[in-house]
């Protein structure tokens, strides 16, 4: 880029400022990936000042990337040959400044051979160029197959400080298993309806990254009774043997990992109340009766599915006779 300037002698009406300017090594890989965030620079601003603060020189043009380089020729006034300026470039889209640069030139006659170019270096500092740590929510949870989930990022500055306004990138680790889109409130994690794990990524402009885990289970369809059911015990007495239980898909298949309830009969408990389905998809419970004699029943949830397991409580041998009305009568002859 090439801007001019016009110093006051009448015998050389013009002088020059050579500007060239660069991305900075950090600058240029963030502008290799900014299109990802739907960010893109599409005009360039130019400030000349006389130090300490004379605006000599403010203009916009329309400049777009990958858009051949182009030489612009700017009128100002100068004192004398020589005479220094502070040049500064900004690239920016309607709202934001994305890449900002400053630098100290010398004007040179018109007439002169024109001096090597003075380099201006553009950094980043649009939209999350200050944030240096990532966090997504929520971390490493399991959730249904088939099922979908909003993440979201929040970034921080070096001081600690929520940097309001972050772009972020997302990207999943196994397509197969799910996807993921922008949305106003972060991104949708969508399961394909495979179960397995993804590692969800997030990342700024700057490529300052977070990772977190979501692991897709199989919906619970069914929980098949294996052993415990249909006993038979006095009440309050505690069954013989404990209930176990399957929780399977809707293919059949076992499913480990799954919480799985159990609600006692009434007047009765389950030890424990709260399991998780092993390897296998089984989970055991030990049931004592409540003190009502005939069927009982212990519902057995996982997901939204449930299972009644039944079982039959007796009166028992008696153990006691106890006098309820009609003792120390006494009548007349």
């Amino acid at each position: 880029m090439e801007v001019s300037t016009a110093p006051k002698r009448a015998t050389d009406p013009r002088g020059r400022v050579l500007l060239a300017p660069r991305f900075s090594a950090s600058a240029a890989e963030v502008a290799a990936r900014l299109s990802d965030f739907g960010i893109e620079y599409d005009r360039v601003r130019i400030v000349i000042i006389r130090p300490v603060a004379d605006s000599l020189l403010d203009t916009t043009i329309t400049f777009r990337p990958g858009q051949p380089d182009i030489t612009l020729d700017l009128t100002v006034p100068v004192h004398s040959d020589g005479e220094a300026f502070d040049a500064g470039m900004q690239y920016r889209d309607a709202s934001n400044v994305l890449y900002s640069g400053s630098v100290r030139v010398v004007s040179h006659p018109s007439t002169e051979a024109a001096p090597t170019s003075t380099q201006l270096s553009l950094s980043y500092v649009g939209p999350g160029s200050s944030v240096t740590r990532l966090q997504i929510t929520p971390r490493n949870v399991s959730i249904p197959a088939s099922s979908a989930t909003t993440m979201s990022a929040t970034g921080f500055d070096a001081a600690g400080a929520v940097v309001p306004v972050v772009p972020v990138a997302w990207s999943v680790s196994d397509a197969s298993l799910a996807t993921i889109t922008v949305t106003a409130q972060g991104a949708e994690l969508q399961s394909t309806g495979k179960p397995g794990t993804v590692n969800v990524t997030a990342r700024t402009p700057r490529d300052v990254t977070d990772v977190t885990s979501v692991s897709f289970v199989a919906t619970p369809s069914s929980i098949a009774v294996i052993s415990g059911g249909g006993q038979t015990a006095a009440v309050g007495a505690t069954l013989p043997t404990p209930v176990v239980v399957e929780v399977r898909s809707a293919g059949g298949a076992a499913l480990p990992g799954m919480v799985v309830s159990f609600a006692p009969p009434s007047g009765g408990s389950a030890n424990p109340t709260t399991a998780t389905s092993d390897a296998g998809g089984r989970a055991s419970t030990t049931v004592t009766l409540g003190r009502t004699a005939g069927p009982q029943t212990l519902t057995v949830t996982a997901g939204t599915v449930n299972a009644a397991v039944g079982a039959t409580a007796t009166a028992g041998a008696p153990s006691a006779i106890t006098v309820v009305s009609g003792d120390n009568q006494t009548d007349t002859l």
